[in-house]
């Protein structure tokens, strides 16, 4: 336990150091999130009642998908991973470091957005603050785990950026963060139910059911259980 703290601060300095995760932890979704924030003020009347929820999505779908695989892809080389044995570190140890290092930077995000929203668009304060932040919790977990499952079967850099954009993409297009997923097509919209940005958002707007929490649960602990057996997998194989 002591050495995953130990690798949990030394990979939170690390990312504090580069400047490509800084840019998609903060530069990207915040520049994002004031831009759209101004847009959405000048052609949504009551844009002010959802800001917070879908630029918060936003922020943490970014980081999940283009961020923290960046972080850790370099783990899975067989060459770290025979250092990381040579120092009896483990290779989760440094999968779930980088994780909650991105959870970390991206709550700081997301809580930049919650109390900057009032101040500069007049943005409602959720009804329930308690609701909202674990709904949060639950996106940035669930959102963290797929991104680390996007670094650990990504066998090249250029696969691991595009693996973020199939991800994020769908994200951005089918949660009802840029339009209400009610427009969309209804094959479209049956697809919207497996993104966890789409639950994320359906619980901020209280438009969520037991399903929405449900659906977490299962991605969570279904995530967990990819990254377990690939995790083990990676253990002993050769590049």
């Amino acid at each position: 336990m002591k050495a995953f703290f130990y690798t949990f601060f030394l990979q939170t300095k690390t990312d504090v150091k580069q400047m490509e995760i800084l840019i998609v932890y903060y530069l990207v979704p915040l520049l994002f999130y004031l831009i759209m924030g101004f847009v959405f003020q000048a052609i949504l009347p009551n844009s002010n009642e959802t800001i917070i929820g879908t630029m918060s999505i936003f922020a943490i779908s970014m980081g999940s998908f283009f961020g923290l695989p960046s972080s850790i892809y370099d783990y899975t080389k067989n060459t770290l991973r025979k250092s990381f044995r040579a120092s009896s570190i483990p290779l989760w140890a440094m999968m779930f470091s980088g994780l909650l290092s991105a959870i970390v930077h991206l709550l700081i995000t997301t809580l930049i957005i919650f109390f900057l929203s009032p101040i500069l668009f007049d943005a409602s304060i959720p009804s329930s603050i308690g609701t909202y932040f674990f709904t949060i919790i639950l996106l940035l977990v669930s959102s963290c785990l797929l991104g680390t499952i996007i670094a650990l079967f990504a066998k090249s850099s250029g696969r691991l950026a595009l693996y973020g954009q199939v991800a994020f993409l769908p994200t951005v297009m089918l949660s009802g963060i840029m339009f209400p997923v009610s427009l969309l097509p209804q094959a479209l919209a049956a697809l919207a139910n497996i993104i966890p940005g789409k639950h994320a958002m359906d619980i901020l707007s209280n438009q969520a059911n037991t399903f929405s929490y449900g659906y977490f649960a299962i991605l969570i602990i279904v995530s967990l259980l990819i990254v377990y057996v690939r995790l083990r997998k990676l253990r002993y194989e050769q590049d």
